[in-house]
């Protein structure tokens, strides 16, 4: 019997409605048979609310409530996360195809504990596959991007995102993680991550 480790995917979104519905399609499509699908919106008031109804059943858990911010929300994600492995694709983020996740099932069965792909920077129309800079660069600034990488859920769950941080809150997750000695893969498989975001 082939074993599909449970993924689970988080959605932060907050009065996100016009960007909202291309990330739940782009999760709810995958052609990955184990994805558990979380959002976590922070009390929206734009229509976001209407939208993640409309997908109530394919998801598998939702909250909607004020929150200090998106590392907090993410961390409400990692609360109720009950896959091996935690991705987060908030609003306006994309896989890139279908199978994106089938296509990394190989990698979560080794000995890792942190996987890190490349984003399809989109922005004013133009495209840049940006690949993680690796443990080389670990120092210089964010050297892989949150919506390309697959975290083992527990070690989310040990250290969460500090909501002290108001940009670098993943960046510090990530440096503590390779400073603890958790085993970092890069790869050159990409999401998409939209202009609207790069402002």
């Amino acid at each position: 019997m082939i074993n599909f480790s449970k993924v689970t995917i988080v959605t932060v979104t907050f009065n996100a409605a016009l960007h909202l519905e291309q990330t739940i399609q782009s999760i709810i499509n995958q052609d990955y048979p184990n994805i558990e699908y979380i959002i976590i919106d922070g009390g929206s008031t734009d229509g976001t609310v209407d939208i993640i109804k409309r997908y109530e059943k394919n998801l598998t858990y939702w909250a909607s409530e004020p929150d200090s911010g998106i590392y907090d929300a993410m961390n409400k994600g990692i609360d109720v996360a009950t896959g091996e492995w935690i991705n987060f694709m908030n609003a306006g983020d994309s896989f890139c195809e279908k199978s994106t996740v089938s296509k990394i099932k190989a990698y979560l069965a080794e000995e890792i504990d942190i996987l890190a792909g490349a984003i399809n920077y989109i922005a004013s129309g133009k495209s840049e596959l940006k690949k993680p800079l690796g443990a080389d660069y670990k120092y210089d600034g964010m050297f892989c991007w949150h919506q390309a990488m697959f975290t083992k859920t527990a070690l989310m769950k040990k250290f969460k995102f500090d909501t002290n941080l108001q940009l670098a809150a993943d960046y510090e997750f990530t440096l503590k993680c390779y400073e603890s000695g958790h085993i970092f893969k890069f790869i050159d498989l990409f999401t998409i991550f939209p202009d609207y975001l790069s402002c």
